[in-house]
């Protein structure tokens, strides 16, 4: 589970890297991008790890759960940056 949180959270500060840079800004501002975005990824885990362990939900919506976590994390901000980019 740490593995999990660890990797999920690099991956989040590390999209919004990426999308900083695609956007051409200073590296200080690409790490905010990533870091800003924390706290609701870190929501989204809790409750899921939290469903989990009650029993209201079972472990294939926790992974399906957590692979939508994986891929809004990757996804959103660069997505965000290329809508941002000419503006």
């Amino acid at each position: 589970m740490l593995l999990i949180v660890v990797t999920l959270l690099l991956s989040k500060i590390g999209s919004g890297y990426v999308c900083g840079k695609l956007i051409e800004i200073v590296h200080k501002e690409r790490l905010l991008f990533g870091f800003s975005s924390i706290p609701q990824l870190s929501t989204s885990l809790a409750v899921t790890f939290t469903a989990l362990d009650r029993g209201l939900i079972d472990s294939n919506l926790q992974v399906s759960i957590v692979l939508l976590s994986i891929t809004t994390v990757l996804l959103a901000p660069i997505i965000v940056g290329l809508l941002t980019k000419n503006n």
